[in-house]
């Protein structure tokens, strides 16, 4: 297992990026380290074994590892210490993007084609919960903001509203 230690020996951080201080295997020093996956997240070779990039840069800085690690702003390229958090799954998934499926544009509310109305549905405590159908759009979306506020806090992301 790779340790904060071992990090700071192979590489210095700046803004976002892991730079190695010695040239190893024809790697270059003033570039940053890692590539792309197709994943989205950025992955660093270190001792024969791959990491994801996020991971290293938060232990470089925190001296630990937790569970998960949130990208605060929902960009998986932006890996600046800032934009990194600890949390479990339940937070990390509060956090996510709105569905590429999803006609409304705010995460947690869709159309119930029965009622003729926007429904608005939110996760409280890993358990969906119904708040209620709502003749207009704004009317759904300011009760999922509440709710959001509420049950996850800064871990909340509204979606376009």
């Amino acid at each position: 297992m790779i340790t904060q230690q071992r990090l700071k020996e192979l590489f210095r951080y700046d803004c976002g990026n892991l730079y190695r201080y010695k040239c190893l295997n024809h790697l270059h020093i003033n570039k940053p380290c890692g590539s792309k996956h197709h994943s989205g997240y950025f992955h660093i070779g270190i001792d024969r074994k791959i990491y994801t990039l996020h991971r290293m840069i938060f232990l470089f800085h925190n001296g630990f590892l937790p569970k998960e690690i949130d990208h605060i702003n929902g960009n998986k390229g932006d890996n600046r210490i800032a934009n990194l958090r600890g949390c479990n799954r339940s937070e990390n998934m509060t956090n996510s993007r709105v569905a590429s499926n999803n006609t409304s544009g705010v995460k947690g509310v869709g159309w119930h084609k029965a009622a003729g109305k926007w429904q608005a549905r939110v996760y409280i405590n890993k358990v969906r919960q119904t708040l209620g159908v709502y003749d207009n759009l704004l009317d759904a979306a300011c009760v999922i903001y509440s709710a959001r506020n509420k049950h996850h806090g800064e871990f909340a992301n509204y979606g376009r509203y």
